[in-house]
């Protein structure tokens, strides 16, 4: 596998109403440039039984994230500034830190095979691949029982294609 560049995760940062809250958020932003591998089609339908296990487990754990946030802004709205937080918005905003953490680690897990997760509700999962000498993603969703698409780097989801037959019997181009 070459490599070449892999996502940077961030924290996100959420204003609510009466309080400030800064949370290790499960969200992918591509800032900086750094190495990525590089799959043939074979090396990336092979990490699947690992990356399906990974991304179950980030997307059971999403919803859990996304509905504590909403429970942390809703106290927020009807807490008072002044006063600071409240401790129902204390122990939620520990809760939605501890699921964030757990989410990161996942990530890293993808990252380290050299996957770059792009989809939270779907379970999207992209690896660098080749197609007739250009770069390109090989496209993997949570539920396929194996690698059947690419798209281009530019195009995402919306741009997939089915990999054509010369190159679905083995390797990358």
């Amino acid at each position: 596998m070459e490599e070449r560049g892999s996502p940077v995760h961030l924290e996100t940062v959420h204003h609510c109403a009466s309080a400030r809250l800064v949370v290790a958020c499960p969200v992918n932003y591509y800032l900086l440039p750094v190495l990525h591998k590089y799959f043939t089609l074979d090396q990336a339908n092979r990490t699947l039984p690992l990356v399906r296990r990974i991304v179950a487990d980030i997307t059971a754990l999403y919803p859990a994230w996304r509905d504590l946030v909403y429970r942390y802004e809703l106290a927020s709205a009807q807490a008072r500034p002044e006063q600071g937080e409240s401790p129902e918005q204390l122990a939620v905003r520990a809760e939605i830190d501890g699921v964030a953490r757990r989410i990161n680690s996942y990530l890293q897990e993808l990252e380290q095979i050299g996957c770059v997760f792009k989809g939270f509700e779907a379970g999207l999962v992209d690896f660098y691949g080749k197609l007739d000498g250009r770069d390109i993603f090989w496209c993997w969703k949570q539920g396929e029982d194996r690698i059947d698409h690419w798209h281009d780097l530019e195009s995402g989801f919306a741009g997939r294609q089915p990999i054509p037959a010369v190159v679905g019997g083995g390797g990358a181009a």
